[in-house]
């Protein structure tokens, strides 16, 4: 309240002056006021009074209203003439002048940054003691994916410019907070003490929003209060002209017991006389934080090469890295969990809330744009000090129907869909799909984020690998391919493995282009043959090697009436091929040997009902390879046994070379194995593509009937099947195949 006292007289006059209520039913706060001030002869000063209004006072009129009396003298002694007396009465309605803190203490505001719609409901319950009050997440996610954790993230921490953590425009966890100075307080003199009254949380405050650069020093210098601070009251961002601040507060640490009670006092005139008076605002905080869990309890970090989620297959016991028929996770658990985890399992947990909650917690399948794919919901359990909230069932991702199916063994509450898609996940993008969990208090979502594996362009054993697959389909032969690159994707996701058909052939004409040289020459002769006309003789030398005499035929062959010819050697005979890659079938005529020891022969080549020697895959992968070494090359043929009596397909790395010419990264697969014809055996594809990452023959076969390298044939019709690989084996095909790897299978791209 302000009033004027004047000087009158023409002498230095020092003036009591005191006000006082005397009539009205506002209840206030402050008065009597009183005090004195020297003037000098018709010298006029403003008396400036704070008066603080009572909690029970009115609030409507006419009850909000009081009669305020000033009454004055000044204190002469006479000589300067007589005595002046001042009174004067004011009808004041009674207004607040003290500052105003503002959150959304109802929880109401679930959108961007939280922000207080600073109504009655909230003013009416933002400092009830009785109330968790506003809701903040600790801030210990990565909403950007830079493997910088979020409370670290957009304050240039490193010094150097342009830098990832320069900035980090997908903040969500900051939460608004609106600061205001009515008038008549003076913004260019007031100052503002911010404490913390209780609770043992911590959370910092700023003076710009987690989206925007920010420099993490004190204000002026940089853009953070401290509790326990004291600040000129511009320096929050409030003036004369415009008195509310726009302040945010971030999550640091959880709370627990009672809640964080915020508290701004305000001096208002600064360094002057009045210092803080009953002139100030509160407000209660909550601070929380959700998190994942690993099955048996520890936390699972969300910055760096661990701060992930694995695509996993429903029957495993990780203690031994294989499958297990029967030995599934429990669908219920208790809060401690089971004395031995799996590691493909995860849980969520709630911390900082406080007891006698029931909360949901709802786990979301994210795209990279933010969009929610798939939403689950699950009960949760409490215990531990401080008290914590966990699902109460064990969540894993898994790849397909089939594989989800399963967990309906588990118990009721499990989701029967619970699937989570690798042409979704592995979407050709460097941020793939994301899991989100999520707990709601009233319309404030708490949530953190990991993605599913690590982006391509990281460089651990958890980042994406992409394997391109060139796919050759012979005449008369029906694959689907996209179902094949599904069941690879579905067998190697738990090892962060994708493949993508590149340029595939469709309808291929197989021709019967190769001479097949056998023996060591144990004596003088020549080797003959015509082809396409052209008659050739070869005189072969006594002592001559198979290689070497097929050295010598490709020598006389090529160039010759437009033919081409190569010479491959493989053990124990030695291959010609005439015209390599050609859709026109050469004419062979009588090949012959006079060579002792030695015989030239042209093949019998079907590639359909006797694919059952080395040489029959040698010729497809000589002739129809797509020349690049990063890829592997899939033959689709039809229904025959590969190289032994029972197998359905056969394949061979780059380890084959010396010995099979055409086999290396070559996978020939029949019909049995392929869909549409196969209703089991969904393995064989991803089995066969085992041999080229991991650079290894059969003498590398797994022995475990549960691993997808296990080296015996047998129909598998279900989920039931050979589909797991071992953590060993991932870190071996990334060896043997990844990037830096000579001519590597597995690209570190997008």
């Amino acid at each position: 309240m302000q009033f004027i006292i004047k000087n009158i007289g023409n002498c230095d006059e020092t003036y009591e002056w005191k006000m006082e209520k005397v009539g009205g039913d506002a209840v206030l706060t402050g008065l009597p006021a009183f005090g004195f001030i020297p003037l000098a002869p018709q010298e006029e000063q403003q008396i400036l009074v704070f008066i603080t209004i009572d909690p029970s006072s009115p609030s409507l009129p006419p009850n909000n209203t009081a009669l305020l009396q000033v009454t004055g003298r000044s204190t002469s002694d006479g000589t300067c003439g007589p005595q002046q007396v001042l009174t004067c009465f004011k009808v004041a309605t009674v207004t607040a002048v003290a500052p105003d803190l503002d959150v959304n203490s109802d929880n109401t505001n679930g959108v961007s940054d939280y922000a207080p719609y600073r109504d009655a409901i909230e003013e009416s319950i933002e400092d009830d003691p009785n109330l968790p009050g506003k809701y903040i997440s600790v801030n210990d996610d990565d909403d950007d994916e830079d493997n910088i954790l979020d409370s670290a993230d957009g304050q240039n921490l490193d010094g150097l410019p342009a830098t990832d953590d320069d900035l980090n425009i997908k903040e969500d966890d900051f939460v608004a907070m609106k600061f205001e100075l009515p008038a008549p307080l003076d913004v260019s003199v007031a100052t503002v003490k911010i404490t913390k009254t209780q609770g043992n949380g911590s959370f910092r405050i700023w003076t710009r929003s987690g989206t925007s650069p920010r420099v993490a020093s004190e204000v002026p210098a940089g853009h953070q209060l401290l509790l326990n601070g004291t600040y000129a009251a511009e320096l929050l961002g409030v003036t004369n002209q415009d008195r509310v601040a726009d302040l945010w507060l971030e999550g640091m640490g959880v709370s627990s017991g009672n809640n964080e009670r915020l508290l701004f006092e305000v001096d208002p005139d600064g360094a002057g006389p009045l210092g803080f008076m009953e002139c100030a605002d509160a407000v209660r905080l909550r601070i929380v934080s959700l998190r994942f869990i690993g099955d048996s309890g520890p936390p699972i970090s969300t910055v760096g090469t661990s701060a992930r989620l694995l695509v996993s297959k429903t029957i495993t016991d990780r203690l031994t890295d294989m499958d297990r028929a029967g030995s599934f996770p429990r669908a219920e658990v208790t809060y401690d969990g089971p004395p031995t985890g799996d590691l493909d399992n995860f849980r969520v947990e709630l911390i900082g809330a406080p007891a006698g909650l029931t909360p949901i917690i709802a786990v979301e399948v994210l795209r990279p744009n933010n969009a929610v794919r798939n939403t689950f919901g699950y009960q949760t359990v409490s215990g531990g000090t401080p008290v914590s909230y966990r699902t109460t069932e064990q969540i894993r991702l898994v790849t397909n129907a089939a594989d989800d199916a399963v967990g309906e063994e588990l118990g009721a509450n499990r989701e029967p869909t619970r699937v989570v898609r690798l042409d979704e996940i592995f979407n050709g993008s460097e941020q793939n799909d994301r899991v989100q969990a999520k707990v709601v208090f009233g319309a404030m979502p708490c949530k953190t984020k990991l993605p599913v594996c690590r982006r391509p362009t990281e460089a651990h054993s958890a980042a994406i690998r992409t394997c391109e697959m060139h796919f050759v389909t012979l005449a008369g032969v029906m694959a689907n391919i996209g179902t094949i690159v599904s069941w690879m994707n579905d067998d190697w996701a738990q090892a962060a493995m994708r493949f993508r058909s590149v340029n595939p052939v469709a309808g291929q004409v197989t021709v019967s282009n190769a001479l097949v040289v056998r023996g060591n020459a144990g004596g003088n002769g020549n080797l003959t043959v015509t082809i396409n006309g052209n008659a050739f003789t070869i005189p072969v030398a006594n002592g001559q090697t198979t290689n070497q005499i097929a050295n010598a035929v490709a020598a006389a062959i090529n160039g010759v009436g437009g033919l081409t010819a190569e010479a491959f050697p493989m053990p124990p005979p030695a291959l010609v091929i005439i015209n390599r890659g050609t859709v026109v079938q050469p004419t062979f005529n009588n090949p012959q040997s006079s060579v002792p020891n030695v015989t030239l022969s042209r093949p019998l080549l079907t590639y359909d009902d006797a694919l059952s020697t080395t040489l029959e895959i040698a010729v497809l992968g000589l002739n129809y390879k797509d020349g690049n070494p990063s890829t592997i090359d899939f033959f689709a043929v039809a229904s025959a046994s590969v190289y032994q009596n029972g197998l359905h397909a056969a394949t061979g790395g780059d380890a084959a070379v010396p010995d099979l010419p055409g086999w290396d990264n070559t996978i020939v697969a029949t019909v049995v194995a392929l869909p549409p014809t196969a209703a089991a055996n969904t393995h064989v594809p991803g089995h066969e593509v085992a041999h080229c990452l991991f650079n290894v023959g059969t003498e590398a076969h797994s022995l475990v009937s549960t691993n997808l390298f296990y080296g015996a044939a047998g129909v598998e019709p279900d989920v039931y099947g050979t589909k797991r690989l071992t953590e060993t084996q991932n870190g071996d095909a990334r060896a043997q195949s990844g990037p830096g790897s000579p001519g590597p299978l597995l690209l570190q791209q997008n």
